[in-house]
């Protein structure tokens, strides 16, 4: 967003500009105002037979979160929602249900859609192990089965939450899983990460000449 700032700002200093994400019409106010279900469509797409994904892919992924927050609802159905996700500590309410779906799952296929990559990387690892190319292929491929969402649901979420590992566990190692509890966490993008970058680009010494670029 800097990137496109600066070069809106100041076009005599700015010859142009590459930036990897600047939603910049992200405010309240803009006009026209924005769409706060445009990016889950897009994620949306990328689970599709459109985009090369198992044509069942995406209406699995919705009966699936359908079928976490049903199984919720109970004692029963917490205690096994606890133990098909591989969970450290167990769910004690629907609260926490949806916390878990919210902060492993639907983060999960956020984060798979954003690193949707032909070719295998660690850049929304931190450096990290390395996510398959097309990871959302990958996940999508536990969930091609066009059967799933009317069967038993919990088969169902037997294969959710193997799709959610291609991104969960994908240092392979990680045996049970801690829910966050803030359902905004997401720390590479934090206040220091950001403030980071932001110094840095501020700090960098700039000439008037039009062939830099930010």
């Amino acid at each position: 967003m800097l990137t496109a700032w600066a070069r809106i700002k100041y076009p005599g200093t700015f010859a142009g500009g590459i930036a990897a994400s600047a939603p910049v019409a992200f405010f309240t106010g803009t006009t026209p105002s924005y769409n706060n279900e445009s990016y889950w469509n897009v994620v949306t797409q990328d689970a599709q037979a459109v985009h090369g994904a198992a044509p069942a892919c995406a209406a699995n992924v919705r009966a699936a979160f359908s079928a976490i927050y049903t199984a919720a609802q109970t004692p029963s159905g917490l205690s096994n929602l606890s133990s098909v996700f591989q969970l450290c500590s167990p769910l004690t309410s629907a609260k926490d249900a949806d916390a878990m779906a919210v902060t492993l799952h639907l983060n999960a296929w956020d984060t798979l859609a954003m690193g949707n990559y032909p070719y295998p990387s660690n850049y929304l690892t931190n450096g990290g192990p390395l996510l398959p190319a097309w990871p959302v292929r990958a996940a999508c491929d536990f969930l091609a089965d066009s059967s799933l969402a009317q069967g038993d649901p919990w088969v169902l979420l037997t294969a959710f939450e193997k799709a959610g590992s291609v991104f969960n566990n994908a240092t392979l190692n990680i045996e049970c899983y801690d829910v966050p509890t803030d359902y905004w966490l997401d720390g590479q993008w934090d206040y220091q990460w950001v403030s980071f970058y932001t110094k840095s680009i501020i700090s960098c010494p700039l000439s008037s000449e039009p062939s830099n670029m930010l």
